[in-house]
């Protein structure tokens, strides 16, 4: 085989390796597709896929359940003044051991007022339409010597923007101890909106997590026996 021969050889295999890497090189660069099929769970290239874990997601989880909160009336604290500076003094008698009447705030429809007579306090609840219930907290808690703390917790529902009372918490303190009336006892009382209704339902007596203990009762659905005496 002469000189020429081999040259010719060399340079026809020389050709075939540039062909193959060329070839090769075309195929890397061509971008890979992956499809998925059924519930395999993967994201497909290209797709816009949003993670479960992901601040959108979870945005809208939260707006969701915000909303759901909004329209089946989520239960919340309200609370409004009993102290006799915030109330407005609508009638009083110092004659015969003195009696006085208080008209404190309320919410919505309903406003409070606070009697009291022989240093014995009591609460009324009236409303706007001209109906009113005396609670009497003398007979149905305490008669001792009493007072009021000065807010009332009021038990609400918000549905749609509307706010709806289902009960009133107040902490009633009363001097039971005739040897020592400086001592007091506090107890903090529920009065349950049933219906055309307003009555005392349950007396918490001084215990740890009496304000939870409280409002779990006044959360309770209506339909608990009033406590008359």
């Amino acid at each position: 085989m002469n000189f020429f021969s081999k040259f010719g050889i060399i340079l026809i295999c020389l050709v075939i390796f540039l062909n193959c890497t060329a070839n090769q090189e075309k195929t890397a660069n061509q971008p890979t597709t992956t499809k998925t099929t059924g519930d395999g769970g993967k994201t497909l290239p290209g797709e816009n896929k949003t993670s479960e874990n992901s601040p959108a997601k979870k945005e809208a989880v939260v707006a969701e359940n915000n909303n759901s909160a909004a329209k089946s009336g989520e239960i919340e604290s309200i609370y409004t003044d009993l102290a006799a500076e915030k109330c407005k003094t609508i009638s009083s008698n110092e004659e015969e051991g003195g009696w006085s009447v208080q008209e404190c705030p309320g919410i919505g429809i309903y406003k409070l007022e606070v009697t009291e007579g022989d240093l014995r306090q009591s609460i009324n609840i009236k409303s706007t339409s001209g109906d009113k219930w005396e609670l009497d907290f003398p007979a149905n808690v305490s008669n001792a010597f009493s007072s009021f703390g000065d807010k009332a917790e009021w038990r609400v529902k918000k549905t749609d923007g509307k706010i709806t009372p289902i009960a009133l918490i107040t902490r009633y303190n009363a001097a039971e101890n005739p040897e020592n009336p400086e001592k007091l006892t506090s107890y903090l009382v529920v009065a349950k909106f049933e219906g055309e209704f307003v009555c005392i339902t349950d007396i918490v007596k001084p215990m740890p997590n009496a304000n939870e203990s409280a409002r779990e009762l006044a959360d309770k659905p209506a339909g608990k026996p009033c406590l008359m005496k």
